[in-house]
């Protein structure tokens, strides 16, 4: 695993985020860390598992140089919420959109790529 290439990814992964108003500049409360499900899809929005979960522990993760994870499948995750789906006012469900033309789009295709970087170590 190349920690240089996945610094990179994960850069241009909060850059996007910046770029298209999802980086949220307020701290979560500490009971938002309180959660139960995948990607805290119980408690937090997408974006905000990407910035206070994902991407601080990618980072220890290059810091330390792994234990790298098998395999990873945020990108996935990311098309079913953004592209197909759309959150509702109750946290966890969500409303069937029917576009993949989003601002979302390139924040997607880049956590696609993060997820192919680990394709090799399966």
């Amino acid at each position: 695993m190349n920690p240089e290439i996945i610094r990179e990814k994960t850069d241009a992964i909060e850059e996007e985020m910046k770029k298209v108003g999802l980086w949220q500049a307020e701290a979560l409360p500490e009971e938002m860390y309180d959660f139960n499900e995948a990607f805290g899809a119980d408690k937090l929005s997408l974006a905000q598992w990407l910035q206070f979960i994902f991407i601080p522990r990618i980072r220890e993760l290059i810091q330390t140089n792994g234990p790298w994870p098998e395999e990873s499948e945020v990108g996935i995750y990311a098309a079913q919420q953004y592209m197909f789906f759309k959150p509702t006012e109750n946290p966890g469900e969500y409303a069937t959109q029917g576009t993949m033309d989003r601002k979302e789009s390139k924040l997607v295709e880049l956590l696609r790529e993060f997820d192919k970087l680990f394709k090799s170590n399966v």
